[in-house]
């Protein structure tokens, strides 16, 4: 696979992951709050990602790695202890890819051009944007072209940040450097909240072709595999139906629906599928999913359920489903005729079994441990049973618990009373 279908398949994902947080419902939204600490990062300049961005296609490689030295000198001689700047990140980037339109100019004057280029760029301010807007003009037909006119638009954004950096310089008598706005201050691009931010970032990646869309990255930071697939879902059918604008009936068909969800998401996965489809008032919808979990079981008619075992046999559900018991569906309808524990649990306590049955009264080591064992076992009923098991292989102890049980409350009083009484003075001999 190629790079630039590696890149195109990246930004593919991209764009699905955040139209599918758009797309989805407000639940999902609020239950989903991985965009809460999203940042929106810069690219480094890549060719592969500006091949069909600029001018016409007759870049050679040799122009493409010249565009790359005028990349990393601006990155060496602008940024200097500002490597993380937003802003001068982007006039970086935008200088290259205008340094790139020129490299096809041939002879003296496209030499002199770029090398105008160079000299104006490492000073970054409103001179030198206002240099690159009449260079970009000066090219016959600009007007007509994507990139010409996705350049201008960045020139003017530039300008602006550039212009109320001054204003700012010049009222505060301040000579710090131009600060990392990550944030989009200065009116730049106005963000309410992160909601608008997605909202923007949206729209630039469903361009054709954009600036922003091929030299920006949206980072979400760590994403659960949970939370990539409820993306996904939504993603997907937004999607298909954005494809088919015409269409207003949909087949759709969601495999293992529950496949990477967390219990808790898997109770409400199907709520935040149906009211979310629900809301598209002009569709019709036909809903196909599978699922091996319970908790989804729950949520649908037995009359929408039918079952399919291992060799491929198909039956219809009789026991009720919907708001069923979820550990009994459990049982009955996902074929757990052999238990309802794992295989080595079930391989162990048969073990332990077995040694019980074995053990010899005399051996309080083994005791010790089979009692630790017995304890392990999460189910209640089988632990107590275990124990029993153990203890009653100690006559003399069985036959003190059997006559405690018989006692009343005032002799087990007595006998605890000389139990601390013993306990307090083999205490005081022991000192």
């Amino acid at each position: 696979m190629e790079r630039s279908d590696i890149q195109a398949y990246i930004k593919k994902q991209e764009e699905l992951i955040i139209e599918g947080y758009m797309s989805s419902s407000e639940a999902i939204k609020k239950e989903l709050d991985i965009f809460q600490c999203c940042e929106i990062k810069i690219r480094e300049f890549a060719e592969d990602l500006i091949t069909d961005a600029v001018r016409d296609k007759s870049q050679s490689s040799s122009h493409m790695a010249d565009a790359k030295k005028c990349y990393e000198m601006l990155r060496t001689t602008v940024l200097k202890d500002q490597k993380e700047n937003f802003w001068l990140n982007i006039y970086i980037l935008c200088v290259a890819e205008i340094y790139l339109a020129f490299c096809g100019y041939d002879g003296r004057q496209g030499r002199e051009i770029l090398a105008e280029i160079k000299n104006r760029a490492v000073n970054p301010g409103c001179e030198a944007i206002c240099y690159l807007r009449t260079l970009i003009s000066s090219i016959k037909g600009i007007e007509k072209l994507g990139w010409g006119i996705q350049i201008k638009g960045c020139l003017d954004i530039l300008n602006k940040y550039f212009s109320q950096m001054g204003e700012r310089l010049q009222r505060d008598g301040a000579q710090e450097n131009y600060r990392d706005l990550k944030d989009w201050e200065l009116g730049v691009q106005d963000f309410e909240d992160i909601k608008n931010l997605v909202e923007w970032y949206s729209k630039e990646l469903k361009k054709p072709q954009s600036f922003f869309k091929r030299n920006l990255r949206f980072d979400i930071g760590p994403v659960s595999t949970g939370e990539l697939a409820l993306l996904n879902l939504f993603s997907y059918i937004a999607d298909a139906m954005a494809k088919n604008p015409l269409q207003t009936r949909f087949l759709i068909i969601i495999d293992e629906i529950d496949a990477g969800l967390h219990p808790r998401w898997q109770q409400k996965i199907m709520k935040f599928l149906l009211d979310w489809l629900g809301s598209f008032k002009e569709y019709r919808f036909q809903l196909i999913v599978t699922s091996h979990s319970p908790i989804v079981l729950s949520d649908i008619l037995k009359e929408h359920v039918i079952l399919l075992s291992g060799d491929a046999t198909v039956r219809s559900m009789e026991s009720p489903t919907f708001g069923a018991n979820i550990a009994m569906q459990f049982l009955d309808v996902f074929y757990m005729d052999k238990g309802n524990i794992g295989e080595f649990a079930k391989e162990k306590i048969g073990n332990l079994i077995s040694r019980i049955d074995r053990f010899q009264t005399n051996d309080s080591e083994e005791r010790r441990e089979l009692l630790y064992l017995a304890g392990s076992v999460g189910d209640p009923v089988a632990r107590r049973e275990l124990q029993n098991r153990i203890m009653k292989k100690n006559p003399l102890h069985v036959s003190f618990m059997e006559e405690w049980e018989r006692s009343s409350d005032e002799e087990r009083r007595k006998v605890l009373e000389y139990m601390r009484k013993q306990h307090n003075t083999e205490a005081k001999g022991d000192r």
